[in-house]
């Protein structure tokens, strides 16, 4: 997926779906991401939940996390599990950072 599907499907509140042209320009990376086509009920969740084991073992075998991390915590409007955090750890890594 990329940030303009993502923003309509995790972003609270948001507009409407932007051109099939901006959702399939995805980063390159995604495509070798352990998640591709898992579907995105385990990702998405309240923000104080925390990611079931196998969402965790998932993303902690996944080649790509780091790039997965980077690119949330460049979007602070999403939402769900992201490299392995939650949005809540995100949270705390940006104002680590800050």
């Amino acid at each position: 997926m990329n940030e303009a599907l993502l923003s309509w499907l995790m972003v609270p509140n948001s507009a409407e779906l932007r051109s099939v042209t901006e959702v399939l320009a995805r980063p390159r990376w995604m495509t070798a991401a352990a998640c591709r086509g898992a579907g995105v009920a385990e990702f998405v969740m309240d923000a104080k939940r925390t990611p079931s084991e196998a969402v965790q073992a998932m993303c902690g075998r996944c080649p790509v996390r780091e790039e997965c991390i980077a690119y949330a915590l460049e979007r602070d409007v999403l939402v769900g599990i992201w490299g392995g955090t939650t949005e809540l750890e995100r949270r705390a890594m940006r104002r680590t950072v800050a």
